[in-house]
């Protein structure tokens, strides 16, 4: 078969395959925004919009963290498929630690296409627990409040090294910005929701 032949094939693939995607998430983002509009939900909406953020991204696991004022630590409010182990690790996590205390140190996304080479997660320790959670990439959103306060955190991970499409960072996007005015708007902190350190269940 011609070179060019193929070549216009796999380009034609690659275009149909960012169509299936935006069709994906315009999908989702019309099922979160009827989620979310249901705010009598109460905390429930800081899971459902992190299901939608797992679901947008195709990742594997997720979690929602909120900074603690004080203690100044961010704590998991919510979760999605980690165990014990990696629960309580990150139960407390210090400002530039792992790549969500980068984001809060940093106030912008931190993204990690492979934690077993990005510098953020050198620690032997980190990446034991990592490893043993089968996370090999994770991208971490502040959530900003008004005056650009920073109120938290919210993380999807894959089993696998993972390129980040534009798209996908996108919605995650319209998640943390819905989240952070919810949060905002009903005065919910780490403190009145409570640590999920021990809850493996999701």
């Amino acid at each position: 078969m011609n070179k060019d032949v193929i070549r216009d094939r796999a380009a034609l693939n690659d275009v149909w395959e960012d169509v299936r995607d935006s069709r994906r998430l315009v999908e989702d983002s019309r099922r979160w925004l009827a989620a979310f509009c249901d705010l009598s939900a109460g905390p429930l909406n800081l899971t459902a919009a992190l299901d939608h953020a797992i679901r947008a991204t195709g990742a594997d696991f997720g979690n929602v963290q909120l900074l603690n004022p004080e203690t100044g630590s961010l704590e998991i409010v919510a979760q999605r498929g980690f165990g014990g182990e990696f629960l309580e690790f990150f139960s407390a996590v210090r400002e530039n630690q792992a790549a969500c205390g980068a984001a809060r140190a940093l106030g912008r996304r931190v993204v990690v296409k492979d934690v077993f080479v990005d510098p953020i997660f050198a620690e032997s320790e980190l990446q034991g627990v990592m490893a043993r959670a089968h996370v090999r990439a994770v991208q971490s959103t502040p959530l900003i409040g008004r005056n650009k306060a920073f109120l938290g955190v919210i993380s999807t991970h894959f089993r696998a090294a993972h390129p980040w499409r534009a798209q996908e960072l996108a919605l995650v996007d319209l998640y943390a910005r819905d989240v952070s005015n919810y949060i905002v708007s009903n005065a919910i902190g780490a403190n009145s929701l409570g640590a999920v350190c021990c809850d493996v269940s999701g």
